[in-house]
Order: C-alpha cells, then structure tokens, then sequence
C-alpha cells in the first residue's frame, strides 16, 4: 500500500489554473495530454507547469499556499525598473536624435511611454520590470487583456502621475497621492489597483509556489533489509 502511495505521488505534478490563477496539483499524464493539445486561444497566457516529479528518490510537492497576486512593494519595484527604462529610451531617442528642445519632443515623449506600457501589457502582459520580479497582468478569468484594456489601464495609471504633475511640487500633497495608491494596492484582497478594477485586470505571480522536498521511496528501502532478515 505504502508503495503504491509512493508512486502516486511520485507522478504529481502541478499546473496553472488561469480559472482560479493558482497552482493546482495534477496527474502527470493529465499535464502531458493538455501540453499536446492545441491553444483553444491565443489570449490564454502560457504559464507552464514546472514541478519536477522525482528526483534521487525524492518527490516534490508545492506549497499551494502562497498568494498568487503579486503586492504593492514588488509592483513598485517593477514601475522604477520601467521608468529607468524610459528614461533611457528617453535620452537615446529624444535627446539624442530629435533634440530635447525640438517640439517634436513634447509629442514623441508620450507616445513612447504610450507605446512601452500598452504594447507590453497586451503583448505578453509584463514589462521588463514586470518579467523581473515575475508577474503578469491579466484579464480577472487569467486570459490575455489585449489592447483594448491595456489602453485602459494605461489612462487610469498615468492620471496617478498628472494628478503628482498638477500639484506643482507640492510635497505633502505628492506623499499623500502616493501612499493613497500604494494602501489601496496593498490592502485588498487580489492586490488590485485603481487601474486594475477599471480595466478588470490582476497582476498574478508567474513564478511556481516553492518546492518542498519529502521522502516517498524511504519506506521501500526501510523494507528491504528487514525483509531480508525475516527471509
């Protein structure tokens, strides 16, 4: 009996769940049949499985516990990330070729901002700074958002910073908009923006739940010598 439960449990594996946005455990064979078959659509993102079934006679299971929705903190670490970025697009496209002082700056800035955030976010729903910390946004049903939402999304998180832009410097006024945003991220449940539940999105975390170690083979091989010695 203790044998066949090891080998059960050797042949577990765990798999996303865009239903639930969780890692869920699944027979191996249940994996392998849904990787063959064809994407039903091309807006599903693609976060494979990526739990190892046995290794040197151990078998791994995830801890399903942890939250699939990436917080505020890591988030704003992902937003300096692209801002870096764009500042750096910024002085090679702007400052470099155009001129800072051309008027074609005024107009080309917005758009390459416009461009990073929307294209990214309907392309694979990460930015850079997104991929770095490992998360994605998608639609609430863990489907691609597309352009449409991500325009969305982009108006309503750019007028954090018009909103920083026409306090003209205001410092208490700046601390007081920026913390509003942040424990508004960080307090409810599936850690969504203002911009999030206008364009009916989530940022979930792509990387696989930790992998924990447990012992399956260890009561065969208590067995053998025990075995050997009543024989």
């Amino acid at each position: 009996m203790e044998k066949s439960e090891a080998k059960t449990q050797s042949r577990t594996k765990y798999m996303w769940d865009a239903t639930r946005l969780a890692w869920i455990e699944a027979p191996a064979d249940e994996i392998a049949r849904k990787q063959e078959e064809p994407a039903e659509s091309t807006e599903t993102p693609s976060l494979a499985a990526r739990g190892e079934p046995v290794k040197g006679g151990r078998a791994e299971t995830v801890d399903t516990s942890e939250v699939s929705y990436k917080g505020a903190m890591l988030r704003s670490v992902a937003m300096l990330v692209d801002f870096v970025i764009l500042i750096v697009l910024h002085a090679l496209l702007v400052v470099g070729i155009v001129g800072a002082e051309s008027a074609l700056a005024l107009y080309i800035t917005p758009i390459i901002v416009l461009l990073y955030f929307v294209g990214f976010w309907a392309w694979r729903g990460q930015t850079p700074g997104k991929i770095l910390i490992g998360a994605r946004v998608v639609k609430a049903n863990g489907e691609s958002i597309g352009i449409g939402r991500a325009f969305l999304r982009y108006v309503v998180f750019m007028s954090y910073f018009y909103a920083i832009m026409y306090t003209r410097g205001v410092i208490p006024v700046i601390m007081l908009i920026m913390a509003a945003v942040f424990l508004f991220t960080a307090l409810n449940q599936r850690k969504r923006g203002v911009h999030d539940l206008v364009a009916g999105t989530v940022v979930v975390n792509t990387r696989p739940p930790k992998v924990v170690e447990s012992e399956c083979e260890e009561t065969e091989s208590e067995e053998g010598p025990a075995a050997q010695k009543a024989a």
